[in-house]
Parts: C-alpha cells; sequence; structure tokens
C-alpha cells in the first residue's frame, strides 16, 4: 500500500537528484537543500519579504500614505505538520484615519485597508481639512479587490513554495 509518508520520501529523493534539483531550479528559480523545520523558517522568511513587496505595491496604489514599513512579517511558526506560518499584518497606528470632522464624527476609521477593501456606503459626505486642503468626503465607494488581486499575485510568484491566504475581517 502506498502512504503519504512513502510518497513525500519518493519525492525529496526525486528533488535531492540532479534532475529534480534542475527542474526545481528552473521552475521556482531556487537550488534545492535539503532542510529542517529552522532551515524552512529562513527559507520561509526569504518568501515572506517577496509577499510582502507585492502587498505593498497593491496597497499603495490605492492608499498612497500606507508605507513598506508599515507591513510587519511576523515571526516563522513551524506547525505541527512541518507546515511554516508567517503572518503579515499591519502596524496598528498605520490604519487609524481621523475624520474630516474630527469634533463631530470622533473615531475617524479604525482600519482603513479594510475600508477601502470593503467600500462603503455613507448617508451623507462631511466636508473638513485633509493634509492642509479642505475637501469633501466620498459618500460611496464600490468594494476593492486590491488585497485579493495581491493574494493571487503572491501565490503565482510562489507558486509551489508557500500559499498566501486572507484571514478574520480581510477575508470576508
Amino acid at each position: 500500500m502506498i502512504s503519504e509518508k512513502s510518497i513525500m520520501e519518493k519525492v525529496r529523493e526525486y528533488a535531492a537528484s540532479p534532475s529534480g534539483r534542475k527542474a526545481i531550479k528552473e521552475k521556482h528559480g531556487i537550488d534545492y537543500v535539503p532542510i529542517d523545520g529552522k532551515v524552512a523558517a529562513a527559507r520561509m522568511s526569504a518568501v515572506a519579504l517577496k509577499a510582502r513587496q507585492i502587498l505593498f505595491r497593491y496597497i499603495s496604489e490605492v492608499i498612497g500614505n500606507i508605507s513598506i514599513d508599515d507591513i510587519i512579517i511576523g515571526e516563522p511558526v513551524i506547525k505541527k505538520d512541518g507546515t511554516v506560518q508567517i503572518m503579515l499584518s499591519f502596524r496598528e497606528d498605520s490604519l487609524f484615519r481621523q475624520s474630516l470632522q474630527p469634533n463631530r464624527y470622533p473615531r475617524g476609521v479604525d482600519d482603513i485597508v479594510l475600508h477601502f477593501s470593503r467600500g462603503w456606503n455613507a448617508k451623507g459626505a462631511v466636508y473638513g481639512s485633509w493634509h492642509g486642503s479642505d475637501t469633501w468626503s466620498r459618500r460611496a465607494k464600490a468594494p476593492d479587490r486590491f488585497l485579493k488581486d495581491a493574494v493571487e499575485e503572491i501565490n503565482l510568484q510562489v507558486n509551489g513554495i508557500a500559499t498566501a491566504e486572507l484571514k478574520g475581517e480581510y477575508k470576508k
């Protein structure tokens, strides 16, 4: 009977062979090195840096005042199944946006990334100062796919190495 363990042993044997190493190099642009958990975590950290750059590119097209430093790469966690999980998140203080009328609407927007991702339909527009200029707020904005598009590109770029997915409120 063929077991998952025996299949994985065959995959590792192939990956370590000259033809396997060549195929991995051609398809993924990396050199195959048999790895333990710590090396896997280091490799996944490099993948996380690439994912952060892609995520930033998509976000900055929609929200110009988010910086790449606002995207935090968490510590690699080696899960029981041997996979490595690295969470990308946002610096909490980078997400808040003050209202155009802070005296009238003191709460502002808690998560600007989520706000743009989901879109909005307000009852009315607000007039106020934004970066030194007086302006009206938008009453409505359609949801934007920038987070989903970023995840799709990340998954294309790191195909076979890692998988990106949205979590929590961002997934909805």
